[in-house]
């Protein structure tokens, strides 16, 4: 069902797409992988529960990079720059020629001052 919901992102049927990852997921509790698509796609709907997704993302397989790292985006561009913070420094710990991370912590740490 995963790869399913991947075919329909493409083709942009957001709406079935996600209905594919949440059904992976009563499937399989543990994906870490439909967590943290089903994330993305809620997020680029505006959708604040992505957030949850991610982080249960992390708690499945926390020494995935691109899980933190797309939370840290997810938080940085809502203007929550001390948690983006601690992401991206988290994603450089496991990445750490990562220069998207680099760039995207130190935009956090200016608009902090």
């Amino acid at each position: 069902l995963h790869n399913r919901g991947v075919l329909y992102e493409r083709l942009g049927q957001i709406d079935r797409a996600c209905e594919d990852y949440s059904t992976a997921i009563i499937h399989d509790p543990k994906s870490a992988i439909s967590y943290h698509a089903r994330a993305v796609l809620n997020a680029n709907r505006g959708d604040k529960t992505a957030r949850n997704d991610f982080d249960i993302a992390i708690s499945i397989e926390p020494s995935n990079p691109l899980y933190v790292k797309s939370r840290a985006i997810y938080s940085k561009e809502r203007g929550s720059y001390e948690e983006a913070i601690e992401d991206y420094t988290t994603a450089l710990g496991l990445q750490p020629n990562d220069v998207q991370c680099v760039t995207n912590r130190a935009y956090c740490y200016r608009k902090l001052g």
